[in-house]
């Protein structure tokens, strides 16, 4: 993160990809909204990427489980565990 934090206050431009930024970081445990995932399955779809990802969180809105089928289907990510956390209240 330092390096890619660094190179933008240097004024390097480039898209920015998160698919690619999650298999290079060998990142294990992530914690998205359903819609940021949304399109993070449509990015790993064209990117065709595996990446290290163990565990799903999702949380500040509603999950809407369809969306997941696309991320499902490559094998790769069958073992992937997915944590809905929306809408859980501490008493």
């Amino acid at each position: 993160m330092t390096t890619l934090l660094t190179r933008i206050l240097a004024g390097a431009g480039g898209v920015f990809a998160p698919d690619r930024l999650l298999c290079s970081s060998r990142v294990t445990v992530l914690n998205q909204t359903p819609t940021a995932f949304h399109q993070l399955i449509a990015a790993q779809d064209e990117d065709g990427a595996d990446d290290a990802v163990r565990v799903v969180v999702f949380g500040g809105e509603a999950l809407n489980p369809t969306l997941l089928k696309p991320w499902l289907a490559r094998e790769a990510n069958r073992a992937t565990r997915l944590v809905n956390m929306y809408g859980i209240v501490v008493s």
